[in-house]
């Protein structure tokens, strides 16, 4: 986003209101236990990124941010699960990140390490196996699919056949899906990169029938200059795939194959894919992100009644994560800042909870999250993380941003049995608005000072209703792809 004009920013400093302002902090990813219904992941990335856990269905969670978790977490989406023995696994560009579904415990895995772990799939009739899909090796090994067992133990299955650092890796996983054969056995789809023979990748999409001992490719039409990525796989006929087309510079597609990726048909193009959800009986969910810089553009859900229909739009909102849980039928989906349920009929979103309602850190005997966190959250842009209100996310000063007080004592309480402890004191409940400090002036007494004081501000989030005023001063500029969290 480019700053704006200082005449410009009196304009915008002037109509704009701490209510108006968005968080910096936005959901990215959700995690469902298999057979707890009690809980879940989520994560979310900018404003420091981090893990956020729950242990009542989703109707509070606690934090325990990027920092405290991997120095591998980045603002990208990284792939995310929660298994039936009670592990959180995160893939990074390093490796796998393994921690408890309590938030506690994390490191990296030893075994895995230097592998990127590009995403996990469920195994589609055993809840205790998971599979991941490797790429990018650092250290030359193949890369390709590894199966995690019921004890927690690895094994690795077939390879892409990528040369790793030796060579220019031929293949690049970014997706994977698995579903049963109809005949026995397993199918895997993943979608990817493959470098012809002069070293030039295109987007492709793979399947594997012999749990990744041989693959079948088929280069995707219409996906040059752009990404390919799995959406799912139809769990009543796995010859039919769903992919996303994503682009920096126009619409986004979704598409649906019916011979196994051989030729796939467009049924629809969103301004972004967010995410999206498959039911046991074919049914199909797909969210747009919406815009993060563009507010006409404003998201939405849509449901396909099974992988042959057309799709329909449910409701009107930014999606960033979805998740439909089998054990109960439940879909759950969140926007920038909120977290619900959501009427897999009508898609009407039931907010359980948000930034704004996070209470505090993960209780890890041993742990000291506050010290690790402090410093993260105190370095980023202000929100809902940073304090119980956000008064200043409508301005903030890019070279010195305030943080405030009430970022800075994470307010020491007695809490009650099983929350937030000494070592891991809560978030306020309430931190007193911070006032602007103009260019020049002095700040407030316990406001963070990082790096040298500066007089120029820029306007973090133009507030909703400035869009049309600016769009019809010519100053509104569409910027495709800015601010885009992109995997590759």
């Amino acid at each position: 986003m480019q700053p704006w004009a200082p005449a410009w920013g009196v304009l915008l400093l002037a109509l704009a209101s701490p209510a108006q302002a968005a968080p910096p902090e936005i959901f990215s990813a959700l995690a469902l236990d298999p057979t707890d219904p009690n809980r879940i992941v989520l994560a979310y990335v900018w404003g420091g990124q981090g893990l956020l856990f729950s242990n009542d269905g989703g109707r509070s969670f606690s934090l325990r941010c990027g920092a405290a978790v991997s120095r591998s977490f980045t603002k990208s989406r990284l792939p995310l699960v929660l298994t039936l023995d009670g592990e959180t696994l995160l893939g990074t560009f390093e490796g796998l990140v393994r921690g408890g579904s309590d938030g506690c415990g994390f490191s990296a895995d030893v075994a895995l390490a230097g592998l990127q772990i590009a995403d996990f799939a469920p195994h589609p009739t055993d809840p205790k196996i998971t599979f991941l899909a490797t790429a990018n090796a650092s250290d030359g090994r193949a890369t390709g699919l590894v199966r995690r067992n019921g004890d927690g133990t690895f094994s690795e299955l077939g390879s892409s056949n990528d040369a790793g650092a030796a060579e220019q890796a031929r293949v690049s996983i970014n997706r994977l899906a698995v579903a049963e054969r109809a005949e026995g056995g397993l199918r895997f789809y993943a979608s990817a990169i493959t470098a012809d023979d002069a070293g030039n990748y295109r987007a492709t999409l793979r399947h594997s029938d012999d749990e990744g001992a041989s693959w079948v490719s088929f280069d995707v039409a219409g996906a040059e200059d752009a990404r390919v990525l799995l959406l799912g796989v139809d769990p009543t006929n796995p010859d039919r795939v769903a992919i996303a087309i994503q682009r920096d510079d126009a619409k986004d597609s979704f598409l649906v194959s019916a011979d196994a990726g051989q030729t796939f048909a467009e049924r629809l193009q969103i301004f972004e894919i967010g995410a999206s959800s498959v039911a046991l009986d074919g049914r199909l969910w797909v969210g747009d992100a919406g815009g993060e810089a563009e507010y006409s553009q404003p998201g939405g859900l849509y449901v396909f009644d099974d992988f042959s229909a057309p799709a329909r739009k449910l409701a009107t909102y930014p999606v960033r994560c979805l998740g439909y849980r089998a054990l109960d039928g439940a879909l759950f989906g969140c926007t920038r800042n909120e977290f619900g349920r959501i009427d897999p009929a009508n898609g009407e979103l039931e907010t359980l909870t948000g930034f704004a309602q996070v209470g505090g850190f993960v209780s890890c005997a041993g742990e000291e999250l506050a010290p690790v966190c402090k410093p993260q959250l105190c370095a980023n842009w202000c929100g809902v993380l940073h304090y119980a209100s956000a008064p200043l996310c409508d301005v903030y000063d890019e070279a010195n941003p305030l943080c405030g007080p009430g970022a800075r004592s994470y307010g020491q309480v007695s809490p009650p049995s099983g929350a937030a402890g000494p070592s891991n004191p809560a978030l306020p409940a309430q931190a007193p608005p911070t006032p602007v400090v103009a260019p020049g002036a002095a700040r407030p007494e316990g406001a963070c000072q990082i790096g040298p004081a500066s007089t120029s501000s820029t306007l973090a989030t133009p507030p909703l209703a400035l869009g049309a005023l600016l769009a019809a001063l010519g100053l509104w500029q569409r910027r495709r792809g800015a601010g885009r969290a992109r995997r590759p």
